[in-house]
């Protein structure tokens, strides 16, 4: 299963910020931080073209 299929079962319960970003650790932080970017940079590249 591609990271697309996974969004597409996603719902907006799943983005609504219980993460708990306040109690994870600097490792757990740099580690979400980093998978986000990457996320965001591969999405981004599809959609441009």
């Amino acid at each position: 299963m591609n990271k697309q299929d996974i969004l597409k079962k996603c719902s907006e319960k799943d983005f609504d910020g219980h993460t708990d970003f306040k109690k994870m650790t600097p490792k757990q932080k740099l580690q979400w931080l980093s998978n986000t970017a990457y996320f965001v940079y591969q999405t981004k590249s599809k959609n441009l073209k």
